[in-house]
């Protein structure tokens, strides 16, 4: 018996002796998000134990690894150039999203970053001036301040400024844990937060940014703006176990199921802040120089300002401004009466245009790369048929078997039998034709090869899909729903109207554009402000098109509050 307990003793002794331990310490959100999923999966493969620590925020993180008590970190902020941080090293592993919440009743569903930032330095202070509740705003912050991790990112994202005045608060808290429990138990609370935490928690409701949804997808897609990056901390010396776990970490395996969690992995959130950097330098560089309604009457009264408007861009709303900027500012408008944005651009880089009005974005390449320019609505792709044509829906599968010649028949769509005639530009160039192969194929040079009819515009699409009725033509929501004998089809059920276009839920919209070649002067600068205040925002939903705001069904007040969605410069010196 003495020698089965003495062998006992040394067969446990040996292996315990063997088995190899790393501590980890993750902050509240980042262990939420990925960090647990990880641990174990880690655990599992490399039958290496994982010691997960079960709360702290980046600061107690930083804390064990300073005294040895862990042996690898997890933050939601870089580390800073603190005694207590500068020992340490750190390396992103993904991204997070800076994310608004408020309480489940709360009515109001969308705002913008600079009504955020107007929210927490006292500008705003009651929810009706976001057009909700009469009731003062309940702001709630981490105690910790910037050395917390939202505390950190939302000084850094919305302010640029660590040191930032916020309006003081009673509503305090040690956690984001005890914010999020906070902002589910008080109506009238306002947060900042982290989205993945915020889904984890489920009792409170996040905010859309300017209409957009906090959603990896929309950060990957680069129309959500308040990313923020996720860091491994760690100590110069490393343990041979920490090593293999951060290597685990970093690796493709690891990437995959930060992809299955609540955070974005590096490749699905590649944006940075560039967005969010490029409204800004455009900002403070323009805001010594406001440009007053005198200052255009005075000095370019009777002028020519020459705007030039693609095919659907005139027929959507450009007609409709530009009168009124006219007879606003007493300007003459010269503008064209025909051409495809490959044709605008051409003029605009010729100089036999000031401005062009676009619906798509200019290429980062060629002679578009270093074009000036600013987002002015949204369109979306619409899909034609003939007015008598029976079909109503598609599925996006089907739309693509269309596109690629794999569906040819009405029949199978549920139509008559009879061949589809499938209209297409001939130009990757164009806004309609360089928009349909990035949105549907990703790739703006994917040869489609399938049509019955090649065509030189929209306009020539709709009038072949109006003579036609065996035709499907793509076109713009803007125009085609102004064009009697076309039949607009839903895609996977969903209608194009400017709700569905605003809040993503159809799945085709593209960004509508004002370019210019160079830095604004006065006039244009003028034109493009008139664009973007509340009076050309509004004039421009009242043509039917969707304005860069959400809420269309709302008496929308002016425009200064509002930071420009997907605001692009590009500043580059011309080659």
């Amino acid at each position: 018996m003495k020698k089965f307990l003495l062998l006992f003793f040394i067969l446990f002794t040996f292996l315990n002796a063997e088995q190899k331990v790393v501590n980890v310490n993750a902050c509240s959100i980042t262990r939420i998000a990925f960090v647990k999923k990880l641990a174990s999966e880690f655990s599992k493969r490399f039958k290496i134990k994982v010691n997960l620590n079960k709360q702290g925020d980046d600061r107690e993180v930083v804390k064990a690894l300073n005294d040895k008590s862990a042996d690898v970190g997890f933050g939601c902020r870089e580390l800073l150039d603190i005694p207590s941080e500068r020992n340490l090293e750190f390396e992103q592993i993904g991204w997070g999203i800076l994310a608004f919440m408020v309480n489940k009743k709360n009515k109001v569903d969308s705002i913008t970053l600079k009504q955020a930032k107007d929210i927490l330095t006292g500008k705003i202070t009651n929810w009706k001036e976001l057009g909700g509740t009469d009731a003062p705003i309940h702001i709630y912050l981490h105690k910790a301040g910037d050395l917390s991790g939202i505390g950190y990112s939302m000084r850094e994202i919305l302010f640029k400024n660590l040191q930032v005045k916020l309006k003081p608060t009673k509503y305090v808290l040690p956690s984001s844990h005890d914010i999020r429990a906070g902002v589910a138990k008080d109506p009238y609370a306002f947060a900042v937060g982290d989205a993945a935490s915020i889904q984890a928690f489920g009792k409170v409701k996040m905010l859309k940014v300017n209409g957009i949804k906090p959603s990896k997808e929309n950060l990957a897609n680069k129309k959500y703006r308040a990313e923020r990056p996720y860091y491994i901390y760690m100590p110069k010396k490393l343990t041979p176990e920490a090593d293999e776990f951060i290597s685990f970490a970093l690796s493709k395996d690891g990437e995959n199921i930060i992809k299955k969690s609540f955070a974005a992995s590096i490749s699905e959130g590649k944006r940075a802040l560039e967005l969010i950097e490029e409204s800004a330098e455009f900002e403070n560089a323009e805001s010594d120089n406001e440009i007053t309604e005198d200052d255009i009457l005075d000095e370019y009264k009777g002028k020519t300002l020459k705007i030039f408007a693609c095919g659907i861009t005139r027929a959507a709303f450009a007609k409709e401004v530009l009168n009124d900027f006219s007879k606003k500012f007493h300007v003459n408008i010269e503008t064209n009466q025909s051409g495809s944005d490959a044709h605008i651009i051409d003029y605009l880089n010729k100089k036999e245009a000031d401005i062009a009005l676009l619906c798509r974005a200019p290429f980062k390449e060629g002679k578009e790369k270093n074009l000036w320019s600013v987002q002015i609505g949204w369109g979306a792709l619409s899909f034609i048929v003939n007015s008598k044509n029976r079909i109503n829906n598609i599925s996006s599968k089907q739309l693509k078997d269309i596109l690629t010649g794999k569906i040819k028949n009405w029949k199978k769509l549920g139509g008559t039998d009879a061949p589809i005639h499938l209209i297409l530009r001939d130009s990757d160039r164009s806004g309609v034709g360089a928009s349909l192969r990035e949105i549907i194929f990703k790739d703006r040079h994917y040869l489609l090869n399938s049509a019955y009819k090649l065509v030189k515009d929209s306009e020539e699409s709709r009038r072949a899909v109006i003579s036609d009725p065996l035709a499907f033509g793509v076109d713009d929501v803007a125009s085609s729903q102004r064009t009697k004998g076309v039949k607009i089809l839903n895609i996977d059920g969903v209608a194009p109207t400017k709700r569905a276009i605003l809040e993503g839920d159809y799945k085709f919209r593209r960004p509508f554009y004002a370019c210019l070649v160079k830095k604004p002067d006065k006039i244009s600068k003028a034109f493009v402000d008139y664009l973007l205040s509340d009076e050309g925002q509004k004039l421009i939903s009242e043509t039917g098109t969707a304005n860069l705001l959400n809420e269309e069904d709302k008496d929308l007040n002016a425009l200064d509050d509002y930071v420009l969605q997907e605001f692009k410069l590009r500043m580059q010196e011309r080659q």
